[in-house]
């Protein structure tokens, strides 16, 4: 029986409320056949969490109540954070003069859905590759792994629509016990590597990274797009259909805006090099109109533009050279792709970067050896953030 994220929440609750606990500080006191009694060293509060515990009974608000006064907050947020604590989460709202409470006109709630859908299924396509215009080719892959996206109800008292994207847990506590591992047979060099990216994750943070590369390169200018300012942004993740969604929205009569917020799944890794929001105001339409024009399918060129954030980190100790290797969407693929690294300002660069979790913008000519893909002369080597702000 194929379950829906739905069930999900509902089979993960006790395991999504341990890991709540344990993030926040609370240690593992003790447990026993009905249940874990844990303890928080800093307000000395004491909360049992029985087994088998399910999310929307009377055992789970009155454990998420007790929760939430010790910590000074409402069941309410604690609640809804504990839910959604593997999930990255974007809320979409639709600012409109038309909007009373949780209502909005029909025209342009039906926009706002179909529009935050399609943002994200081409992030996801675009995640795996960078495509100007996707024209209808996306990447099954990409699909694949945003299977488990869903709505959520809109918060009370406004019109904001959640997009919520589940996170492999199982890939992501796998790569959490990997990381940060450091090669103990080669004291003398530098190696490390951090956790890899689940799917989930890459999908959301390229849509992240495009939303913030459209406001910064298209919008926020408020001239006339040029090719240079839009491939900025097809490089972050967007593409012809992100900008046309986006349009869509806000060239509806009753919207006057929209304000895109992000959320990570706390323990799915760190982000860096992306704005918490992006706002799309209604004077970007045109702009908008003017950038999708532009985008059209172009050749390959021979010198490939990739991004992808930093897997792993060599440097033999006493020299100027070293290597990174980036995870990155290469050819329709996620591929590791070793960037040589030389001099002592790019080696200082890349420790930087690295402990930063940056995530980088490598050009260059890609070769296939027998240890895997590499570039040995970037032309371009960069935080993709900081590419961002120019």
């Amino acid at each position: 029986m194929k379950l829906f994220p739905s069930d999900l929440i509902t089979i993960n609750a006790e395991k999504n409320l341990a890991d709540y606990l344990a993030y926040k500080g609370w240690n593992h006191l003790s447990e026993g056949s009905f249940g874990v009694l844990w303890n928080h060293p800093l307000h000395g509060g004491e909360v049992g969490v029985p087994r088998g515990i399910r999310s929307g009974t009377g055992m789970w608000d009155g454990t998420i109540s007790m929760i939430a006064q010790w910590e000074n907050s409402s069941g309410y947020e604690v609640d809804k954070t504990v839910r959604r604590f593997w999930m990255d989460v974007s809320d979409f709202r639709a600012q409109s003069s038309v909007v009373r409470g949780n209502y909005i006109a029909a025209e342009a709630g039906s926009s706002l859905f179909s529009g935050a859908w399609k943002i994200l299924r081409s992030s996801a396509t675009t995640s795996r590759g960078t495509k100007i215009a996707i024209g209808g080719k996306y990447s099954s892959l990409g699909d694949r792994s945003i299977d488990g996206a869903m709505f959520a109800q809109t918060e009370p008292g406004s019109y904001i629509l959640p997009l919520l994207v589940p996170i492999d847990r199982s890939i992501a506590e796998a790569s959490l016990r990997k990381a940060d591992h450091i090669d103990e047979g080669s004291p003398e060099d530098f190696f490390q590597t951090i956790s890899e990216e689940t799917e989930q994750r890459r999908a959301t943070r390229t849509m992240a990274q495009a939303l913030t590369a459209i406001y910064q390169k298209i919008i926020e200018p408020a001239v006339d797009p040029t090719m240079r300012a839009i491939n900025e942004t097809v490089v972050a993740g967007a593409s012809r259909e992100m900008v046309v969604a986006l349009y869509d929205i806000i060239n509806e009569e009753t919207v006057s805006a929209l304000d895109v917020t992000f959320s990570w799944a706390p323990k799915a890794g760190k982000i860096s090099g992306v704005s918490s929001s992006v706002e799309v105001p209604k004077e970007s339409a045109v702009l908008l109109e003017r950038a999708a024009k532009q985008m059209k399918i172009a050749r390959e060129p021979a010198s490939a533009l990739v991004s992808g954030p930093i897997f792993a980190l060599y440097h033999p100790k006493g020299l100027d050279s070293g290597e990174a290797t980036i995870e990155a969407a290469h050819r329709g693929r996620i591929r590791r792709i070793t960037v040589a690294l030389r001099g002592a300002e790019e080696l200082d660069n890349a420790h930087r970067w690295f402990r930063g979790h940056e995530t980088l913008l490598v050009e260059g000519a890609v070769r296939s050896t027998a240890d895997g893909l590499k570039i040995d002369r970037p032309s371009q080597l960069r935080p993709l953030g900081q590419s961002l702000l120019f």
